[in-house]
């Protein structure tokens, strides 16, 4: 058996290492890390904006967590803390499955575009 590790093998130790390091340190000064942008993450089919006006552009009646959260431009993660009952957007569970509404999405923006006005 070969102990050794290939030059592949050691920069990604190297940089798994570094990361993880990285992380460490931001845990013990108390710093939050970020949510990583939604346009960095890889999806197998595009997930479409919601149109500006309700209506039947929506092809679809429900959006997953990572197409609510990729439609909205946040990540998975302040979804998740905005969603019911932490917070004010309603959602559809279907067994252990978490569905958003396309209507109770645009919902929330307008009540967040009126408590800003």
């Amino acid at each position: 058996m070969n102990d050794e590790l290939t030059q592949e093998e050691t920069v990604a130790a190297r940089t798994l290492g570094e990361a993880m390091i990285r992380l460490l340190i931001a845990h013990e000064k108390g710093q939050r890390q970020r949510c990583p942008k939604s346009s960095h993450v890889e999806s197998a089919k595009p997930v479409p904006r919601l149109p500006l006006e309700p209506g039947p552009k929506v092809t679809q009646l429900l959006l997953s967590q990572r197409e609510a959260a990729r439609t909205l431009g946040i990540c998975e993660k302040t979804l998740w803390s905005v969603t019911a009952p932490r917070g004010s957007i309603p959602v559809v569970r279907i067994g252990r499955g978490i569905r958003y509404s396309p209507d109770d999405l645009r919902a929330w923006i307008e009540q967040k575009k009126n408590r800003q006005a």
